[in-house]
């Protein structure tokens, strides 16, 4: 069999067309950035502790995997994260926005309940058991996945300590 000519400059092509346009940053900052600062604040209620995303730019910004409370916790000097649902378990948790806007000035707010959960067995009616499991006292970070320009994703990482 003979290769078609087109078939093999197409080739190259359609394999570049297909890539990601989405950069990733190597830069992984910890605490220190000029576009952002994340506010921890656990002082009102004992079970739960609000974490306030606010845009310290001139321009807004873009958080992505808004939905996701992503955070790790310090266990024999490395970072394990945590299980934590966006979604109870077994609902059809519908697909969210790849990013959110915030306007220079303006903040994100989200709360977490000092809880790692998780799905467990399928119940008698078919649904999983949500599990839950307050989490220690110890050293803690929560990361903001951000970008400026909506493909050149950097991580911001905030210690705290519970």
């Amino acid at each position: 069999m003979r290769k078609s000519p087109i078939l093999l400059l197409l080739l190259p092509i359609v394999f570049v067309a297909c890539v990601s346009q989405r950069k990733y940053s190597a830069n992984i900052n910890l605490e220190s950035n000029r576009n952002l600062q994340v506010v921890v604040d656990d002082s009102s209620d004992f079970a739960k502790i609000r974490f306030a995303t606010i845009n310290t730019s001139v321009d807004s910004i873009f958080i992505h995997n808004h939905n996701q409370i992503h955070i790790e916790q310090f266990v024999d000097g490395q970072w394990v994260k945590l299980r934590i649902l966006n979604c109870p378990c077994g609902a059809p948790c519908a697909k969210p926005a790849e990013f959110i806007a915030i306007a220079p000035q303006g903040r994100l707010t989200f709360t977490w309940d000092k809880k790692q959960s998780w799905c467990g067995a399928k119940k008698s009616h078919g649904i999983p058991e949500t599990l839950t499991q307050p989490v220690t006292l110890g050293r803690y970070r929560v990361l903001v996945v951000f970008s400026t320009d909506k493909r050149t994703i950097e991580l911001y990482y905030k210690e705290f300590s519970l």
